[in-house]
């Protein structure tokens, strides 16, 4: 019965690894993503304005809390335009 105790244990600890390691990544990731000074700021802002394909204008939608694919769904599902049209 202990020997099972210890092995629930074991693979808990290795879920909990895995998640720690995941998150560590997704910070790193989004250090990389986030400019460091103004004038970077101002240099990334600048290039997405000038060249802004889907994915990134998403991600900026996204980074200002903004779930555009949601809301298109929302606004095009049968319960919205009941809503609008009654």
């Amino acid at each position: 019965m202990r020997h099972r105790d210890l092995d629930g244990f074991a693979a808990g600890a290795d879920v909990v690894y895995r998640l720690l390691e995941s998150q560590q990544k997704a910070l790193e990731r989004s250090s990389k993503w986030e400019p460091k000074t103004r004038e970077a700021a101002k240099v990334k802002w600048k290039k997405l304005q000038n060249s802004p394909d889907h994915l990134s204008l998403l991600e900026m939608y996204r980074k200002e809390g903004l779930e555009v694919l949601k809301l298109a769904k929302y606004v095009h599902s049968p319960q919205s335009t009941t809503h609008i049209l009654g």
